[in-house]
C-alpha cells in the first residue's frame, strides 16, 4: 500500500522542525492570504501571488460529525473549519479519538497534522491535512 497526498502543493514538511505546514498564497495587491494557493486574487484580481507557508495552528470555527461518507472513508469522523491567524478559514478532518468525549469544541485551539483521510480505488492511503487539539 502506498501513501499519496490528497492534492499536490497544498502542504509541506519543515526541514528544520519536521512539522507540517500549509502552503497558501499572498496577494501582492491587497495583502490577502488564500488557501489553497491561487494564481489570481479573487478579491482584487491581481495576478501577483506569492507562495507562503501558513500557520499550523488555529481555532475551530465550526465542526460536524460525519456518520455516512463516500466509499473509501472510515466513519465516524469529524470535519472542521479552522480559522488561521492569517485570516484564512480551512476545511479539514479531525480525529475524533483526540477529543475529550469524542467531540470537537468550537473555539478550541488546534494544530495541523498529516494523516490518512481515505483510501483510493487501488487501496492506497490518501494522506491529507487534519487539525487536532493542541
Amino acid at each position: 500500500m502506498k501513501q499519496i497526498p490528497v492534492r499536490q502543493g497544498i502542504f509541506g514538511i519543515s526541514e528544520a522542525s519536521s512539522k507540517p505546514y500549509l502552503i497558501g498564497s499572498k496577494c501582492a495587491g491587497c495583502g490577502k492570504h488564500l488557501f489553497p494557493p491561487k494564481k489570481i486574487c479573487p478579491f482584487c484580481f491581481d495576478e501577483r501571488m506569492e507562495a507562503v507557508a501558513l500557520s499550523a495552528q488555529g481555532r475551530i470555527y465550526s465542526y460536524t460529525i460525519v456518520r455516512q461518507a463516500p466509499a473509501g472513508f472510515q466513519t465516524p469522523y469529524a470535519t472542521v473549519y479552522v480559522d488561521l491567524p492569517e485570516g484564512v478559514r480551512v476545511f479539514a478532518q479531525s480525529d475524533l479519538s483526540c477529543w475529550e468525549n469524542g467531540i470537537p469544541r468550537t473555539g478550541a485551539p488546534v494544530e495541523l497534522v498529516l494523516g490518512p483521510v481515505s483510501q483510493d480505488r487501488e487501496g492506497n492511503q490518501v494522506i491529507g491535512m487534519k487539525f487536532n487539539p493542541i
